[in-house]
């Protein structure tokens, strides 16, 4: 559970704390992440704030999502992006990079963040971390409705 440990290292919870909330995790089967929101050992904003310090990542309270993110959002399906709590914010082209950049709730379960990412080789990504609440909130607003409920588009398919 090396989000404990380094919660811990950087004072954000006390040992006792981590016992607790380490308890949570194996008895309801839940990850660190949200053993943390769950058992209200940290509000979203504060949890958001400390993972920020700890992957010495940006936080935004506030989601601003650019249309531009639209071309990185076809390599990263809805279901995806709602499963690991991840929204592309924005791509640009500049004279020899592409940049993307990307918003998670928890940047620091990094083999999914690297698992993610590896799929935009060639182009410079991202990463801020952002409340949980708002990524989901936001994915829901921003991605196509195609995407969210692609049956209703499926040729073929009587309403």
């Amino acid at each position: 559970m090396v989000l404990f440990e380094q919660l811990r290292k950087h004072g954000y919870i006390t040992p006792d704390m981590q016992i607790v909330v380490e308890g949570f995790c194996t008895r309801w089967n839940v990850t660190p992440f949200q053993a943390l929101l769950e058992t209200h050992a940290f509000t979203e904003s504060a949890l958001g704030k400390a993972l920020a310090v700890i992957c010495e990542v940006p936080f935004r309270s506030r989601i601003l999502w650019e249309e531009s993110a639209l071309t990185v959002m076809q390599k990263l399906p809805f279901s995806e992006a709602t499963e690991h709590m991840c929204l592309p914010l924005s791509f640009q082209t500049h004279k020899k990079a592409s940049v993307a950049t990307f918003v998670f709730a928890n940047p620091s379960d990094t083999r999914t963040v690297n698992q993610l990412l590896s799929r935009f080789v060639g182009w410079e990504t991202r990463i801020l971390v952002g409340e949980k609440t708002r990524v989901l909130q936001s994915i829901e607003t921003y991605y196509p409705f195609s995407e969210q409920v692609p049956f209703f588009f499926t040729e073929g398919v009587a309403p």
